[in-house]
């Protein structure tokens, strides 16, 4: 309707193409790609499915969004775009990757490519006098990939001990779905909030960042919390929670 095309406007969001639900879309293409994941090898094998991904991010970011950018839903949504992440979730669950992961290495592997992923955000952002360059791009994926095996090695969830604070991370981590899907409407709402207020700590960006993110957090999971109250099996469906 706020487009005024109430057939392109249905359509878009039926196939998840408004904001973050492209990612609804994409986790239902791996619903229908698992037994292939768990029949095949070769279709989760982590090298093979990474460099899928690599190239498709390389690709986009330095050939194809230069001339004509694509909707989220067109270069975020296809599986091939993140596909390496869920073949690492199989690897590990399947292959016993687990008990080859080098914890040393891979922290060193991720410092390296979170200072480089900086350093080709700039880049960029130069290149495109926009703030494209601090979402999807190579060396974010190589980052990601490098802390998925660190967070899955047997190493470190030995050392995950069963503190309060770790007791609570859990239980968000049982949330993140939702928090995913609500978030922006909770960032809208608190930028509003804020803005009537005229409350503002510019002068701390960094501080100010954090306080934001924990708002929007904890308003997103307390809204969860009380969809799930008040009807559980609709805030299951439609909220995975």
């Amino acid at each position: 309707m706020h487009n005024r095309d109430f057939i392109k406007s249905l359509l878009k969001f039926l196939v998840g193409g408004y904001s973050v639900y492209y990612f609804v879309a994409l986790i239902i293409q791996f619903y229908v790609l698992l037994p292939l994941f768990r029949k095949y090898r070769i279709v989760r094998n982590p090298f093979i499915s990474g460099l899928v991904s690599l190239l498709w991010v390389s690709l986009y970011t330095y050939v194809i969004r230069p001339i004509h950018p694509l909707p989220l839903l067109l270069y975020g949504g296809p599986v091939w775009c993140f596909i390496v992440y869920f073949s690492l979730g199989s690897t590990f669950q399947l292959d016993n990757l687990k008990e080859r992961v080098n914890l040393q290495v891979c922290c060193i592997i991720a410092c390296v490519m979170l200072i480089i992923s900086c350093l080709e955000s700039y880049f960029i952002m130069e290149m495109t006098n926009s703030l494209t360059g601090v979402g999807l791009k190579p060396s974010a994926v190589l980052f990601s990939i490098f802390v998925c095996a660190i967070l899955y090695s047997d190493t470190c969830s030995a050392s995950f001990s069963e503190s309060a604070l770790t007791k609570h991370l859990s239980k968000l981590g049982r949330y993140s779905y939702g928090i995913y899907l609500l978030h922006m409407y909770c960032l809208w709402l608190v930028s509003k909030f804020i803005i009537k207020t005229g409350f503002t700590i510019s002068d701390y960006r960094l501080f100010w960042w954090l306080v934001y993110t924990l708002i929007v957090l904890y308003l997103s999971y307390l809204l969860l919390r009380i969809a799930k109250r008040i009807h559980p099996k609709v805030s299951r469906l439609c909220l995975g929670v």
